[in-house]
C-alpha cells in the first residue's frame, strides 16, 4: 500500500465533519466516525504511518471564505516535510495554510487562544 489519492479520499470521506471540542485519539476516531479537521489530521496521521510514512499534525490557521480559522492538517516526510490537508483534499497544502504549532494535540490548546487574538491584513495575494 502506498499514500496515494485513493488512501487519500478515502480517509477524507471516512469521518463525517462535526465541530467536536476533545483532544482525538485514532482509535476512536475510527470507532465514532465523527469529528473536525483535529480528528482528520489525528486518522490521517496515525493511517500514513502505519504504512511506514513519517507524519505528524501540525495546528495553525487557514483562509477560507474571506476569513482565517483555526485549522489542524499533516505533514508527511518525503525527503523533506511537506503539508498535505486531509480535510481540504490536498495532497501539496496550498497557501492559504499558515502553521502556528507541531506537537502533540495538548500542545495545540495554546494555538486555539491565540487565533481569537489574531488581528490579519492580507496586503496583497496573486
Amino acid at each position: 500500500m502506498s499514500f496515494s489519492g485513493i488512501e487519500f479520499m478515502v480517509l477524507r470521506f471516512c469521518v463525517i465533519s462535526s465541530p467536536t471540542f476533545s483532544i482525538p485519539y485514532a482509535k476512536e476516531v475510527i470507532k465514532t466516525r465523527v469529528g473536525d479537521c483535529n480528528e482528520h489530521a489525528v486518522l490521517f496521521c496515525s493511517l500514513t504511518r502505519a504504512i511506514g510514512i513519517p507524519t505528524k499534525v501540525v495546528v495553525g490557521i487557514v483562509y477560507v471564505d474571506g476569513a482565517f480559522y483555526y485549522h489542524a492538517w499533516n505533514e508527511v516526510y518525503w525527503g523533506r516535510w511537506v503539508a498535505c490537508d486531509p480535510v481540504f483534499g490536498q495532497h501539496l497544502a496550498d497557501a492559504t495554510h499558515i502553521k502556528l504549532e507541531e506537537g502533540t494535540l495538548l500542545d495545540f490548546i495554546n494555538v486555539v487562544k491565540l487565533v481569537g487574538q489574531l488581528h490579519i491584513k492580507i496586503i496583497r495575494s496573486s
